[in-house]
């Protein structure tokens, strides 16, 4: 990845447990993952039981990857999707957080992504020319369809993914909290505010923060759902 991509997208801030539950990926599979380094969680090196921690890109290639296994494409052209997004369209986390108009300039490129067409993509890298085709040799057209379906996917569902029926309530961005699902409108977290409303009342916990009771019973929904 580009490491000139800002702090807040690269900061472990989501636990295992959540990204489970928004991707719709299991625990034993996020490990695995991890273990073979197909998505691997932010660690702190030399800290022993650390919980496994994933960033905001690191949750965005998974929600991608999500896509991708849904579709039953094969580990190996997962990695070589994923890849090929990395290295020639630096920016692409960003899909699920604004409306996507087909273009996107890279620090080391221009690159035009035809995300609901044929997916069609040329790269200008350091002089030369690559296309998607040579990139993934035999299986250009497969992969062409079922990245595109991926992103397009993620775009529709948004920061949420598989939880974006709470999309109401709750919001994700890299900026705020580190990416942690918040109370929208509000830069509380929706973890903090529902423990919060456990130990008093939700009638309590609206006045106290000024959030109407509505978007804290719909936070109590999304934190409790599995």
């Amino acid at each position: 990845m580009n490491s000139t991509l800002p702090e807040n997208v690269t900061i472990g801030a989501l636990r295992s447990r959540l990204v489970a539950k928004l991707t719709g990926l299991t625990i034993p599979t996020l490990r695995h993952w991890h273990s073979s380094d197909l998505q691997s969680a932010t660690r702190i090196a030399g800290n022993r039981g650390v919980p496994r921690v994933y960033s905001w890109i690191d949750y965005q290639r998974l929600c991608v990857m999500a896509g991708l296994k849904d579709e039953g494409v094969p580990t190996t052209r997962i990695r070589a999707a994923v890849t090929f997004l990395d290295d020639l369209y630096p920016e692409w986390w960003n899909l699920s957080l604004a409306r996507y108009d087909g273009h996107v300039r890279g620090s080391q490129s221009s690159i035009h992504v035809v995300l609901r067409a044929s997916m069609d993509i040329l790269a200008d890298v350091h002089g030369g020319q690559m296309s998607f085709r040579s990139l993934m040799n035999g299986s250009a057209e497969r992969t062409t369809t079922e990245l595109a379906t991926a992103l397009s996917n993620m775009q529709e569902r948004g920061p949420l993914f598989c939880m974006n029926e709470f999309d109401d309530a709750i919001w994700m961005r890299p900026e705020l909290n580190a990416g942690l699902p918040t109370i929208r409108g509000t830069s509380l977290e929706s973890e903090f505010v529902v423990a919060y409303a456990q130990r008093t009342s939700i009638a309590e916990t609206a006045t106290a923060f000024r959030i109407d009771e509505a978007r804290i019973i719909r936070a109590r929904a999304f934190e409790a759902a599995a």
